[in-house]
């Protein structure tokens, strides 16, 4: 078997969620900006913590701190925003970590009309690691509103996801799409019959190809609980964006796996 070149290398490189979480998280404190006030390089995470209280969306919040904790992004408290993280990071949580940097980067431009800092470079950086990410999970932005800008499936990722199942359930594949139509629709039960069945669909999977991060959510939210055990501790709208959360949880899973197959059948 010919040996694979760097270029076949670098196109089987995998995301994987938690790892692309820390290294967003290590370009915002690398000193790759500029502050023509003090004449000296700092991170993007350093002009966070000067300006946030000029932010215009920073709600109430007197902290970038206590705004990354407002949204449950994980780090360990006892190492400030040092992600030294343990468990796996959802890819909702990915994707809100993501929205959370395009607010920043708003709100900084904004700030710095005068030229105060230097952070195109970095800015650079962080995006190029964003659109790469977004290209390797099929997502995109879009903004909802002026401004507003959130990060969401694109069409064909639920489609191929759905191409994916066909052969094996076609009911469920019918399924995949039919959430799609519910995720605009506040029915539970709908979405839960289906991420029910999704789970199940999953879970044997699992057991042969292991994936740390999809395992840490459905044993925190869902599989190992049983279907609406948490419920009781949560209202329809939690609810509604757990499953969803769930759901491309799941969805990226199955993407993922498909491309691994496809790769080691080309190794043959």
């Amino acid at each position: 078997m010919a040996r694979k070149n760097i270029y076949d290398l670098l196109n089987e490189h995998e995301i994987d969620t938690r790892q692309e979480y820390e290294r967003l998280w290590t370009l915002l404190r690398s000193r790759s900006s500029y502050s023509a006030t003090h004449n000296y390089s700092v991170s993007v995470l350093q002009i966070i913590e000067k300006e946030f209280l000029n932010f215009k969306r920073r709600v109430s919040f007197v902290s970038f701190h206590e705004m990354v904790r407002y949204f449950q992004l994980p780090f360990r408290e006892e190492s400030g925003y040092f992600p030294a993280i343990v468990y796996g990071v959802s890819l909702d949580e990915l994707n809100c970590f993501i929205e959370l940097i395009l607010l920043v980067f708003q709100e900084l431009e904004e700030i710095n009309h005068k030229g105060k800092y230097d952070f195109a470079e970095a800015k650079a950086q962080i995006k190029h690691n964003i659109h790469y990410i977004l290209e390797k999970i099929a997502h995109k932005i879009i903004e909802i509103r002026p401004k507003q800008l959130i990060v969401v499936p694109s069409d064909d990722f639920v489609n191929a996801v759905a191409d994916i199942i066909l052969p094996e359930d076609e009911q469920l594949a019918l399924a995949v799409l039919g959430y799609s139509h519910y995720s605009h629709k506040a029915d539970i039960e709908e979405k839960g019959v289906i991420l029910k069945q999704l789970v199940d669909y999953v879970e044997p999977k699992l057991k042969i190809v292991k994936d740390s991060n999809l395992s840490f959510v459905l044993n925190k939210y869902y599989a190992k609980q049983g279907e609406n055990a948490t419920a009781p501790h949560l209202n329809a709208e939690e609810m509604i964006e757990l499953y969803d959360g769930l759901y491309k949880n799941i969805l990226f899973y199955i993407m993922k796996q498909e491309i691994n197959d496809l790769v080691e059948g080309d190794n043959y």
